[in-house]
């Protein structure tokens, strides 16, 4: 799926024995803390971002790690957290590049290890019992960044969160040509399941921007090939470069992959998109534009 540009994977648990978050105690807050702890330990670091340095900060921002919660467990490669109190008692959640229902596997590890020690709020009727009624069941959920530049153009967009919707999946602007492509409720549905339907979701969506791409070249041959052209030649000739612009040039790719016009891996796309997801745009400096420049010629040498 070359449209598909990052997905994360949450899991909520509570704990048995102990309230759901809004009536939950600083104190036994405290005890779920240190069960932890004494789980994860040697595995995951934990981390009080009230008290955390600078440093630490910023190589969670930089590894794309959610700040919403004060207490999070993270991995020693920063790719699978677990927060705390933020909703339920923990959420696991993995980051990745693309879609890759397999990588789901890893927190399926990280349950075991937490099952095999603590006792989680569970029914055998309904599964993981929650605060939040929509999560009950797995209490997993998906979301994944999408490209659709091509259904944009065409105004179907509304169409087809409308008809998403339906299917119990939500598609929100995340901006420029993004979306978010989330799951809304999964009770009654099993793991496997959930992350089999989604990756046809994702199938279909990409589908319907491939469809959009041919309408639009049929209509707009030239101009597709001349902005292709333009969107290379500037890639590979640029001295700075913005995000924003790179933003704009890595639709424009994904475009004329779509319709086979370029002969670029979903790996170098993917490359590219965690240039712009490695740097802050309002921060910017001219020597970083020099730099993103220099690595965009760099990725797509040759193509």
């Amino acid at each position: 799926m070359n449209n598909v540009i990052s997905t994360e994977i949450s899991v909520y648990r509570n704990l048995k024995d102990y309230k759901f978050v809004p009536k939950l105690s600083a104190e036994k807050k405290g005890e779920i803390i240190d069960k932890l702890l004494s789980v994860l330990k040697g595995k995951f670091d934990y981390i009080n971002l009230k008290t955390a340095d600078e440093k630490t900060l910023d190589e969670l921002k930089n590894a794309n790690i959610n700040f919403s919660s004060q207490h999070i467990f993270v991995d020693k490669a920063k790719r699978t957290y677990i927060t705390l109190f933020d909703g339920e008692h923990l959420t696991i959640k993995l980051n990745s590049i693309g879609f890759d229902k397999t990588v789901y596997k890893q927190i399926e590890n990280i349950l075991k290890i937490i099952n095999d020690k603590i006792n989680l709020a569970y029914s055998d009727e309904y599964g993981y019992l929650m605060s939040d009624i929509t999560k009950i069941g797995t209490g997993l959920f998906i979301s994944s960044v999408v490209c659709l530049p091509n259904l944009k153009n065409i105004e179907k967009i509304e169409q087809v969160k409308q008809n998403m919707r339906k299917l119990r999946y939500k598609l929100d602007e995340k901006g420029g040509d993004s979306y978010t492509l989330s799951t809304i409720c999964n009770l009654g549905f099993t793991e496997r399941e959930i992350l089999s339907e989604f990756e046809k979701m994702l199938y279909k969506l990409e589908e319907l921007e491939v469809e959009s791409a041919k309408l639009l070249f049929a209509e707009n041959h030239d101009e597709i090939i001349d902005q292709v052209n333009r969107c290379l030649a500037i890639m590979n000739s640029s001295y700075l470069m913005s995000i924003r612009e790179l933003h704009g040039h890595i639709s424009t790719l994904r475009t004329a992959k779509s319709l086979n016009l370029v002969n670029i891996s979903n790996d170098k796309i993917n490359q590219l998109q965690a240039l712009v997801n490695d740097t802050n745009e309002d921060f910017i400096t001219k020597d970083e534009l020099k730099t993103l420049a220099e690595k965009t010629k760099e990725i797509i040498k040759g193509v």
